[in-house]
């Protein structure tokens, strides 16, 4: 009796827990803790939260409850484990105490201590390890701190470092004393200390590796030649003032045209505004002028639409030393929501040295509502300026359109209307390059579902509209009904007939008629699992004329069909067909392919023209992939002149454990030329990769330092024509 008295109490205490925690509003009057002590598993869940502890004690008077004993917490995307818990209901918060362990969406993390709130999600752990993702890393980066303040999107850390190498000895690590992580965003490190296993290598002020689209990955310097610079060294230091302002140092080196400096800054203004602010500057060796680059930007979000403003001012020379300027204008606009999408954009540029002028500007908006309504529009202009200073005359090109269409939809059907006119504003009267359909309006009524005993569903169409076609200067209106089966099925076993058609009458303005039939028909028999028979016949009449180009219907009749092998180890397929309209064989295609397991195979296709009696182009293409080696080539063949034409060939071939040789090569073996070819070996050093290439057409070499997780970035040398 006692022992189920003491079991039943256990519950409703248990149960008491359950009610208060993040939940009561009530007060007890009593100040004395209640425990429960010695209970192998106690749990206490609401909506809220689910808690499970060896040991719960709820102080009513402060509204606290102490967990001990490997504690685990779950609350919304919150998973946290400790040996010791304290939990404030007054304000959500949390001190845990040994072993602590936290998950949060993408990121994890382990310390000694963490204090925390639940509802803001941030806090403060000490002695912390964990690692975290983002869209602009592969993989994950490990962290560790002495003192970390984590908040939603960022951490904040003290006597830090980062990897990305998972090993427990990490093959290199970077540490600082201060390092700020906004996700999406950026990494800040000060005082940094670059690590090769146990060895210190270097150290910088400063670091900062961008995680945003826009520039992913670390900052580091960029060596090579090309053409028109000649050898050069581009640095680019990163700086942050604090979490609204921070930019870009750029220091350029180039030996034929000289050194250039300059400065991207961003700032944030509240949570909606961002702007930046460039300068570039070039000492030109080439005609001892001073080139500059002055550009500035502007993002504004309101609400959930999002206006982009930017310009760009760039002073150069001739060679001569003749001052021009170029300007160049952006603006757009868009935005998302309920009921639709709108976007506009503009782009404005200007030459002063060769006074050429242009300017775009589009846009759309595409709305939706419930009642079956949308309504989308469109429409964009392009102007284009270019003097001939020989003839003293401008060139003027003007292009514009538009269209808006309406739209209802029921149950039984859509009625649409469309206006829509393209033109060429500048283009000579008659001229066949000037071609623009107007819509005034097209208003259609179509009937997806009409149901028609014995023969299923039809789909059925009305129309009307008023066209002017350029450059045939007509003219009309037309009315338009047709009539359409999409598919009438008739299966069993292996076969399949399908017939599909449709009947379209058009009436003109200009009395004229045309009417169209359209049939085909679609035969598929398998006689195995692996074998299979495929035929269809189209068929396309016309009885009348159009006034228009753009409806004209194309006539005749083709039959094609094909044999179709599709084994797991080989597949072929040959297929034909005939054109009655033009009487004339269509081409004859064959393709085997023979699988030898995993990604290895080999391949042929090609065809030939029975009109023309030509072979087509041979290919013969093969692909072997294994733990040793990864190749693929491509040879082409021309059967009529029994030459080849061209190889491809592209091999990996590991040469050692970590040693991968890689080559590419594309020969045209008729020209004898060489069109590309490179070879180069890959050091795989787990989280980093070295690779040594050259290129032998461009007789160029590259050295790349590469850490995987940012592989858009890499530390290294190389050359360019």
């Amino acid at each position: 009796m006692e022992w189920y008295f003491l079991k039943s109490f256990t519950r409703i205490l248990c149960f008491l827990i359950l009610v208060l925690l993040f939940a009561i509003p009530a007060r007890a009057s009593s100040t004395e803790e209640t425990a429960v002590e010695k209970v192998s598993t106690a749990e206490v869940s609401t909506e809220k939260a689910h808690l499970v502890a060896e040991y719960l004690s709820y102080n009513y008077d402060r509204r606290i409850v102490t967990a001990t004993g490997t504690v685990i917490l779950k609350y919304k995307e919150i998973d946290l484990q400790a040996d010791y818990m304290e939990i404030d209901l007054n304000n959500n918060s949390l001190v845990a105490r040994g072993n602590v362990k936290l998950h949060d969406k993408d990121r994890d993390a382990e310390g000694d201590e963490l204090v925390y709130d639940l509802d803001t999600r941030t806090g403060v752990i000490n002695g912390m390890t964990g690692s975290f993702t983002d869209p602009g890393i592969v993989g994950s980066v490990f962290m560790t701190g002495t003192s970390v303040s984590i908040a939603e999107g960022e951490y904040i850390m003290d006597d830090a470092s980062l990897t990305s190498c998972d090993r427990e000895e990490p093959h290199f690590k970077i540490e600082a004393d201060e390092i700020d992580i906004y996700l999406k965003d950026k990494i800040v490190m000060r005082r940094v200390r670059y690590y090769e296993g146990r060895f210190h290598l270097f150290s910088l002020p400063y670091l900062v590796i961008s995680l945003t689209e826009e520039e992913k990955g670390l900052q580091v310097p960029e060596f090579g030649f090309s053409a028109s610079e000649g050898f050069f060294v581009k640095a680019a230091y990163g700086y942050v003032i604090n979490k609204d302002h921070s930019g870009i140092v750029r220091i350029d080196m180039m030996n034929r045209l000289g050194m250039a400096t300059g400065i991207d800054h961003k700032m944030r203004i509240g949570e909606n505004f961002t702007g930046t602010i460039g300068v570039y500057q070039l000492l030109n060796q080439q005609n001892t002028h001073v080139d500059w680059r002055f550009s500035l930007g502007a993002e504004q979000k309101i609400g959930k639409a999002k206006v982009n403003v930017s310009g760009t001012l760039n002073h150069l020379a001739t060679a001569t030393r003749e001052d021009y300027n170029t300007y160049q204008l952006r603006a757009s606009l868009s935005g998302q929501g309920t009921a639709g999408t709108l976007s506009l954009s503009s782009d404005y540029r200007f030459n002063e040295r060769s006074e050429e002028t242009y300017f775009n500007a589009s846009g759309n908006t595409n709305l939706k509502w419930s009642s079956g309504y949308s309504l989308s529009l469109l429409g964009s202009f392009r102007l284009l300026e270019s003097p001939n200073f020989s003839t003293g005359n401008t060139t003027t090109s003007r292009l514009a359109d538009y269209s808006i269409r309406a739209a209802k939809a029921w149950d039984f059907g859509t009625l649409t209307l469309l206006f829509e006119e393209k033109a060429n504003l500048d283009a000579v009267q008659g001229a066949t390059t000037w071609k623009a359909l107007v819509r005034q309006p097209e208003i259609t009524l179509q009937f997806p579902k009409v149901p028609i005993p014995l023969l299923g569903d039809f789909n059925v169409g009305l129309g009307f509209s008023r066209y002017i076609e350029q450059p045939s200067e007509i003219v009309s209106t037309r009315t338009h009904g047709e009539i359409e089966k999409r598919a009438l099925n008739l299966t069993k076993g292996g076969f399949n007939l399908a017939l599909s058609g449709k009947v379209r009458g058009n009436y003109y303005g200009t009395e004229e008629y045309l009417f169209t039939e359209t049939v085909a028909l679609t035969w598929n028999q398998r006689y195995l699992p692996w074998l299979r028979t495929s035929a269809a016949v189209s068929w396309t009449s016309a009885q009348g004329e159009t006034p228009f180009t753009f409806d004209k219907p194309t006539i005749g009749a083709s039959v094609t069909g094909g044999i179709y092998v599709e084994h797991k180890v080989i597949q072929v397929s040959l297929t034909s067909g005939y054109d009655f309209q033009y009487e004339r064989y269509r081409d004859i295609s064959g393709r085997i392919r023979v699988n030898f397991g995993g990604k290895d195979y080999l391949q042929f296709v090609g065809s030939y023209n029975p009109t023309m009696e030509r072979f087509s182009l041979f290919t013969l293409e093969g692909n072997l992939d294994n733990d040793l080696l990864a190749l693929k080539a491509k040879v082409i063949f021309d059967p009529n002149e029994k030459q080849f034409r061209q190889a491809d060939v592209n091999a990996a071939l590991k040469v050692f454990k970590n040693w991968t040789l890689q080559g590419d090569i594309n020969y045209n073996i008729q020209m004898e030329t060489l069109r590309q070819a490179s070879v180069g070996i890959v050091y795989d050093w787990h989280c980093r990769e070295i690779k040594l290439s050259y290129d032998f057409t461009g007789q160029a070499f590259r050295f790349d330092f590469v850490f995987k997780a940012f592989p858009d970035k890499k530390i290294g040398f190389g050359s360019q024509r």
